[in-house]
């Protein structure tokens, strides 16, 4: 059987009840995010594509858009596949960062 259930209550909403005992770490449900971005903190740290470190050794060169100078990637492979879908975010940041707005505050607009 299915190892979890849907439940509803007044007070707590939808949630999901275990059906069965499981065991500690098992995967009950598994899904590919909507949407994701690299937090303000780590921009510059963590490739805009691929979610990868981006290595700080000087042997490591970091790809960033020239355009909105936000977004960066660990390589060529990732700047290029992030181009389409870059293209419209990369519209919206750069009109915020001529706003005078600044640009740690655009993590809802990448969204």
């Amino acid at each position: 059987s299915f190892p979890v259930r849907l439940e509803q209550s007044a007070d707590r909403g939808r949630y999901l009840c275990a059906s069965n005992a499981l065991e500690a770490g098992a995967v009950v449900l598994e899904e590919d995010p909507v949407a994701a971005v690299v937090h303000d903190k780590h921009v510059g740290a963590y490739c805009h594509h691929c979610f990868g470190e981006i290595a700080r050794a000087k042997s490591k060169k970091a790809y960033g858009c020239a355009a909105c100078k936000y977004a960066v990637y660990c390589s060529l492979a990732c700047q290029n596949a992030a181009a389409d879908p870059h293209e419209d975010e990369c519209a919206v940041l750069v009109a915020w960062r001529k706003s005078g707005a600044p640009p740690k505050e655009s993590r809802g607009l990448r969204l």
